[in-house]
């Protein structure tokens, strides 16, 4: 499956763009791969904001493959998805690389503020896409002991104008140490 991240295109709240997907079949031992399809448009709306994910943000970041229980595991009709892997730099049309890391390194978090706002209240803020959501994690120790959850799906409905910001209420005077997740 190649998959080009393109714009959504939006003009007067009217979406008219998207991603492009193209899906490949290939018979294990076959050195060619068949064409399904090609520069089919994803369902990606740009316009309205999914009440679970959230706004879709201008990166791809996700991949989701869905299947229905109420087909038998054999038989007719059916589809095996077998070895998925992903490239960062365009499309991958060999055999795969090795399974490793996949980081883009433009969607690294960038802290730009980290203030205590009143007593036991401490906020940090971050530069986020539009749609994006997060999780926040803290504990004492930088070295040792288990990430408590502050927050998932943060900010509700996906980050808005660039950035995001968390604060923590109940702050200790302790040190504390932060980790905030994009899933």
């Amino acid at each position: 499956m190649d998959i080009e991240n393109r714009s959504f295109n939006i003009v007067d709240g009217v979406q008219t763009g998207g991603d492009y997907y193209t899906v490949y079949i290939q018979k294990e031992g076959s050195a060619t791969r068949t064409k399904l399809f090609e520069n089919y448009t994803s369902d990606r709306d740009g316009v309205a904001v999914d009440p679970v994910l959230g706004r879709a943000g201008p990166t791809l970041t996700h991949l989701y493959l869905a299947a229905t229980d109420t087909i038998a595991t054999q038989g007719t009709n059916t589809l095996r998805l077998d070895d998925l892997y992903l490239s960062g730099n365009g499309f991958l049309a060999t055999a795969p690389m090795a399974a490793g890391p996949f980081t883009l390194a433009s969607e690294q978090l960038r802290i730009s503020s980290a203030v205590f706002t009143a007593a036991n209240a401490f906020a940090i803020t971050w530069g986020a896409t539009d749609g994006q959501i997060f999780t926040i994690e803290k504990r004492t120790s930088l070295s040792t002991g288990n990430w408590t959850q502050l927050a998932t799906g943060f900010p509700n409905g996906g980050a808005t104008g660039g950035s995001a910001t968390y604060t923590d209420n109940a702050a200790s005077g302790g040190v504390s140490f932060y980790r905030i997740v994009s899933p």
